[in-house]
């Protein structure tokens, strides 16, 4: 016997803007379904997709070397139902952690895989993505992109090493420096060289990359 499988961060986290990291290990097998994604926390503009939905990562079942993402919404003006997405072929994706992002402003949305954007649309007047998502992971078992199961399925795993989220709002290092002063940093995003500007004496720089890990580290 087998069933689907879900967890979702609505009631716990929910979030509007910002940038979402999961690295993880996709389940493996004819007739699996995994996905990373996100709905609206209300249904602001109405019921599914008016209020829109976020792909961050679909996987057919019977396609392991691709990838999909995707958008579904509802113009908030007509109410005409719209989609947009792109598929990615992929190496394997059940034998090692990868980096599923998203990158969602009020201006654009972009998902990305290991830090290469393969899907951005304009987040546009008429679109519904202007209020708090929740995040749902999930292994769905036949469906639609799902397929035939076999007959000796016997488990499916979705490892997770981490979820991440970056919001503007939470930057701690403005916080952090004495008298709250300004600090900038461009070019951005940076090439091989970076120029950061303080209106106070900083005792230490850290620079970490997307996924989180130290890149370097030095005292002034």
């Amino acid at each position: 016997h087998y069933t689907s499988a879900r967890m979702k961060s609505i009631g716990l986290q929910e979030f509007q803007y910002g940038r979402i990291d999961v690295r993880a290990v996709l389940p493996q097998g004819q007739g699996i379904w995994p996905a990373i994604w996100m709905l609206p926390t209300d249904e602001k503009y109405g019921g599914w997709a008016s209020s829109g939905e976020i792909d961050i990562m679909e996987q057919k079942g019977g396609a392991k070397s691709q990838l999909i993402g995707h958008l579904h919404w509802g113009d908030t003006q007509s109410g005409d139902y719209h989609n947009t997405g792109n598929t990615i072929h992929v190496g394997n994706v059940s034998s090692s952690f990868n980096i599923y992002s998203l990158e969602w402003t009020k201006d654009y949305i972009a998902i990305f895989f290991n830090n290469t954007p393969f899907l951005e649309i304009a987040n546009s007047r008429g679109m519904p993505y202007d209020n708090p998502h929740f995040l749902l992971l999930n292994i769905a078992m036949g469906g639609d992109l799902g397929g035939s199961i076999p007959e000796d399925f016997d488990e499916a795993i979705m490892e997770i090493d981490y979820i991440r989220v970056f919001q503007e709002d939470f930057t701690a290092s403005i916080q952090e420096v004495p008298n709250k002063a300004k600090i900038s940093m461009f070019p951005n995003p940076a090439t091989n060289s970076i120029t950061i500007q303080s209106a106070t004496q900083l005792k230490s720089i850290q620079i970490f990359d997307l996924s989180g890990r130290s890149l370097m580290s030095f005292d002034l």
